[in-house]
């Protein structure tokens, strides 16, 4: 969902669905995003031949 925790949240509480969980989803798809990334930085990196 674009517009982050808060907008989905928003969404969360006027569907009348489990706010909890929907917290906790994009929550961990925060923490799953900041430690995937640098990895995937990393791999691109080495197939450009980049180094540093």
């Amino acid at each position: 969902m674009p517009g982050g925790i808060y907008a989905a949240l928003a969404m969360a509480i006027a569907a009348r669905t489990d706010v909890t969980f929907v917290l906790a989803v994009h929550v961990l798809r925060v923490v799953l995003v900041m430690f995937t990334m640098p990895l995937f930085a990393r791999l691109l990196r080495r197939r450009a031949g980049l180094s540093g």
